[in-house]
């Protein structure tokens, strides 16, 4: 899984730079990585619950969130407003401002690390370095 490190404001500014948006989830979640595109404070509360073991009925008022799980089998999950785990039936996910480029990209052939470092490279909406976590 990979990811810049940019953290951005609604206007487009860096509000943090080297920010971690991959993070390794623990508890019933143990060893999966889990990645977020929208509100910090949402992608926390949720990395809270899923270490939590459970998400219950919650949900994020945010219909830019989403998010997904890679679970050390190798499914990936995706979470929406509802946080439904739904499974990914392709060979890769793309969330995020630059969702469209990085699909561009990984469907040409380039790896999730290289992706993204092209996102860094040509888009206004990526920036910082490229975070890389392995299963």
């Amino acid at each position: 899984m990979a990811a810049d490190t940019a953290g951005w404001d609604y206007d487009g500014r860096v509000v943090k730079s080297n920010r971690r948006k991959i993070v390794r989830l623990g508890g019933l979640h143990a060893g999966s990585l889990f990645a977020a595109c929208g509100e910090l404070e949402n992608a926390e509360a949720l990395i809270e619950k899923l270490n939590g073991g459970d998400i219950g009925d919650y949900t994020i008022d945010d219909n830019d969130f989403c998010a997904i799980e890679a679970l050390p089998d190798g499914t990936i999950l995706r979470y929406l407003k509802k946080m439904r785990p739904v499974a990914v039936n392709q060979p890769f996910i793309a969330i995020g401002a630059n969702e469209s480029f990085l699909y561009g990209a990984l469907y040409a052939g380039a790896s999730a690390e290289d992706a993204v470092r092209l996102a860094i490279r040509y888009t206004d909406s990526a920036g910082g370095d490229v975070q890389v976590e392995h299963i």
